[in-house]
């Protein structure tokens, strides 16, 4: 079962259907959405914060009804469970119920699993949600929790040494279909989040057969055999011919 604790951090928006969950359209336009592995176990957890009514007759942010409208609309964090999506906020101890603007995965404790910062609106203090899914006894490949975290450096481009554009993919066997995942700054509405990726591998103990980076402006991927797992990878760009 996933478990954030949440604690007070530091002192956009759409008119059509935003997502879809076990088939079934999310009809709110809610401003954020952080799909990751947030516990390691090889599948994708959705995090989604509230908005909006997507209704054209619905008060705007300069009406007095409308902020009210969301008291009690919570953050949602929908996890796979028996091959359907099931919303786990309340279990995992995500209550929180702004308006968020933005909405960041990072591992802000460096102990290999994402946590959540939601930004909300207004002058509210923003919420870091630490995920407390694994404790470092148990993020082991044993439990079911292995992981490997990617981050790219190129010195040949001062201005996206991070590799913006980069496409990594990781085969857990050499005979696996790839994990795929594309480096980017981008992020949800008013925020960004770091580009560094995160594999979540289940019970696969490690090595992962391969890393493959292909590097922006590059046809030809780079390749890293028997990549040590539950770590940090750092790739750094050959030298461009």
């Amino acid at each position: 079962m996933l478990a954030f604790s949440g604690a007070l951090a530091l002192a956009q928006q759409a008119d059509t259907v935003v997502a879809t969950i076990n088939g079934e359209p999310v009809t709110e336009a809610d401003i954020q959405i952080a799909i990751e592995d947030l516990d390691h176990n090889g599948e994708l957890e959705v995090v989604m914060t509230n908005g909006y009514l997507n209704d054209p007759d619905h008060a705007t942010p300069d009406d007095p009804d409308f902020w009210p409208t969301f008291a009690n609309d919570t953050t949602r964090l929908w996890q796979s469970t028996n091959g359907r999506y099931e919303d786990v906020a309340a279990e995992a101890g995500i209550d929180d119920d702004t308006v968020g603007h933005a909405l960041v995965t990072f591992d802000v404790d460096h102990d290999g699993d994402l946590d959540l910062l939601v930004v909300p609106s207004g002058e509210q203090t923003p919420r870091l949600w630490r995920n407390n899914t694994i404790p470092a006894a148990l993020s082991s490949p044993e439990e079911g929790h292995n992981w490997l975290t990617v981050r790219l450096d190129d010195p040949s481009s001062p201005g996206n040494h991070w590799g913006d554009g980069a496409v990594v993919k990781v085969f857990v066997s050499d005979d696996s279909e790839p994990i795929v995942q594309w480096v980017t700054t981008g992020g949800s509405y008013e925020s960004q989040k770091p580009p560094v990726l995160h594999f979540g591998l289940g019970s696969h103990p490690g090595p992962v057969a391969s890393v493959e980076v292909l590097w922006p402006h590059s046809r030809t991927a780079q390749v890293l055999t028997g990549v040590e797992t539950g770590r940090e990878l750092t790739v750094v760009r050959p030298p461009v011919p």
